[in-house]
């Protein structure tokens, strides 16, 4: 499998396997991960809304502000 031939979210999918499988122990303790679109899990839709205005920048920032409570840059994985 080389992730260059492989359709955008197929390579997503791929390298956040990857990431996930080398930055822990996930294949050792029976780690399930499932890729799900966040529109089709009602618990991220609050969380998705509040990372976009935060991402947006500007006046939605400011209005998430109240209600965030830490923001956590995790860099380049």
């Amino acid at each position: 499998m080389h992730l260059k031939t492989e359709k955008p979210a197929r390579r997503k999918l791929i390298a956040d396997r990857l990431v996930i499988g080398t930055r822990t122990k996930a294949h050792d303790d029976g780690l399930v991960y499932e890729h799900i679109q966040s529109s089709s899990e009602p618990a991220l839709w609050i969380s998705d809304a509040l990372a976009w205005c935060h991402g947006a920048g500007g006046d939605w920032k400011r209005r998430i502000a109240p209600v965030t409570g830490a923001v956590v840059d995790l860099g380049q994985l």
